[in-house]
């Protein structure tokens, strides 16, 4: 808030700035809560039985690091890609971002897992 108080305050700011900080705080709050369920569905994810890969799954074209919810595969060679979202308060154009950005991931997965001999084939959910 103290080094820019231009998100917070403003003529064309339609909240005023005790608003808009008590939504950085819930946002806040919400995505470690979506860390936290994260970190609960890898661990059921292994009781189940299904192993736990790598959740780097290395750069895109700009540079950027590309890293999954989760990623795990079964007994059969089917590695299996999730992205958890928490809040679906999202308006279109964010949403079309999320998918852009899980196509970018699954591309990438698909590239990273053909390279491997020992997968003979796999599925992508």
């Amino acid at each position: 808030m103290i080094k820019n108080p231009a998100r917070y305050t403003g003529v064309f700011r339609l909240s005023n700035a005790r608003t808009k900080l008590i939504q950085n705080v819930t946002q806040s709050k919400e995505i470690k809560f979506g860390d936290f369920m994260e970190d609960i569905v890898t661990e059921y994810i292994e009781k189940m039985g299904y192993q736990n890969l790598n959740k780097n799954i290395g750069t895109d074209l700009e540079g950027n690091a590309l890293s999954a919810d989760q990623v795990f595969c079964d007994g059969e060679d089917n590695i299996y890609l999730i992205e958890q979202k928490i809040r679906d308060d999202h308006d279109s154009t964010k949403k079309r971002g999320q998918y852009a950005n899980f196509k970018k991931k699954y591309e990438l997965l698909i590239k990273k897992v053909s390279r491997k001999k020992y997968y003979r084939e796999y599925v992508v959910y």
